[in-house]
């Protein structure tokens, strides 16, 4: 069952792979489109859990890890994660089992997302309400 989920991931990973590269030489020179509102911001003044998701993906694009980590962490953590179990995999499956390296599934990768959506947000929301610091 675990091999099968892998492989369901595996395929998974390549499709978002395939369409993230897609959406970006499409939408490459609509830079308005990395900083589009967030409606949540609008409404209450405070950053959604998710703000700063696209702009992240937009920095880590155009080559700026650090910037992307300050938008949103989780942007290059997982993008990080999928390319190494990408790799690891694409081995394993090319070398037909002999080299045994592709990266099994822990419930402790979810367990990080959350912490750093969580993380993100907080001290997001904290930077501008006591000090005004935005994104």
């Amino acid at each position: 069952m675990r091999k099968k989920m892998e492989k369901v991931i595996y395929g998974m990973l390549w499709a978002l792979a395939a369409l993230g590269t897609a959406a970006y030489f499409s939408l490459k020179n609509i830079k308005a489109l990395s900083y589009m509102p967030c409606l949540f911001y609008r409404v209450t003044g405070f950053y959604c859990p998710g703000c700063g998701g696209t702009r992240a993906f937009w920095e880590l694009c155009h080559g700026h890890l650090l910037k992307s980590l300050w938008y949103h962490p989780l942007v290059p953590y997982v993008c990080v994660l999928s390319a190494w179990y990408l790799f690891s995999h694409t081995i394993e499956y090319l070398s037909r089992g002999k080299w045994k390296m592709g990266m099994k599934y822990r419930n402790i990768y979810l367990y990080l997302c959350v912490i750093l959506v969580m993380g993100n947000w907080v001290v997001k929301n904290l930077l501008l309400a006591v000090w005004g610091i935005t994104l």
